[in-house]
């Protein structure tokens, strides 16, 4: 059960292994990247069929060429008309269906504010790494700096993470409630998402994978076969 393999935290040495050879720069795994970020595209369209409006938190852009590759890669899939998911795994759904350090939301005349028919980015969080280990793809994302931005954003359909998320308290639980944006994300840290899946504010999150063997038996060839290889979603089905 999936319920056991969160708790076996043997996963750590390949999780590890996964983040020194793919995601440090340089180099980093292009096709990887480029799959993180179509996969957290298609799981956001997914996810609003109908169209939405949303929050990306992602960091500064000299900060991480591999965070930028994964941006460009979430925009590019969004603008595709009826872009569907790279493989039905990569998208996470059945075939046919206060920190520290400073921040700033890009302005309207900073941004590209880019659009689909569907998902449109309303505003974009950067966070300033300041050279500092603990943030980049998939980590970074403090508690105070997710409240506030959840609280701020209540009219937005989801915050989309690329930073990863925080392992929330209960008090800290509380606080962000159960209305407003959903989460959706790609996180190094699979121990930290344990009381936002519980609470099903966490839409779904991409993880390295610790479910084996994985659906790729092949050599990869794609932005998607690269994500279903070294990655997976977590929902908050996969408690039940």
């Amino acid at each position: 059960m999936l319920v056991a393999s969160l708790a076996l935290i043997t996963i750590a040495a390949s999780v590890a292994w996964t983040w020194h050879t793919q995601f440090r720069q340089p180099p980093f795994n292009t096709a990887l990247q480029q799959g993180i970020g179509e996969a957290l595209a298609a799981r956001t369209r997914a996810a609003f069929p109908n169209g939405g409006r949303i929050l990306v938190v992602t960091l500064e852009t000299d900060d991480s060429p591999a965070l930028n590759t994964q941006f460009e890669a979430f925009k590019a899939a969004l603008r595709r008309p009826g872009n569907n998911a790279p493989t039905d795994a990569a998208a996470g759904v059945p075939p046919g269906g206060a920190s520290p350090h400073p921040s700033h939301v890009t302005p309207p005349s900073d941004r590209s504010r880019t659009s689909s028919p569907e998902i449109e980015i309303d505003e974009i969080e950067r966070l300033d790494a300041d050279k500092k280990a603990k943030y980049g793809p998939g980590t970074g994302l403090s508690a105070s700096r997710l409240l506030r931005l959840a609280a701020k954003n209540q009219d937005l359909d989801a915050i989309v993470s690329f930073v990863g998320l925080p392992d929330l308290d209960p008090k800290e639980l509380t606080a962000l409630g159960t209305n407003g944006p959903r989460l959706i994300a790609f996180s190094r840290n699979l121990k930290k998402l344990g009381p936002l899946l519980h609470s099903r504010r966490l839409e779904a999150a991409a993880v390295p994978r610790f479910q084996f063997p994985s659906p790729i038996t092949s050599e990869p060839r794609t932005p998607g076969d690269w994500f279903d290889l070294q990655c997976q979603w977590i929902t908050p089905a996969d408690l039940e």
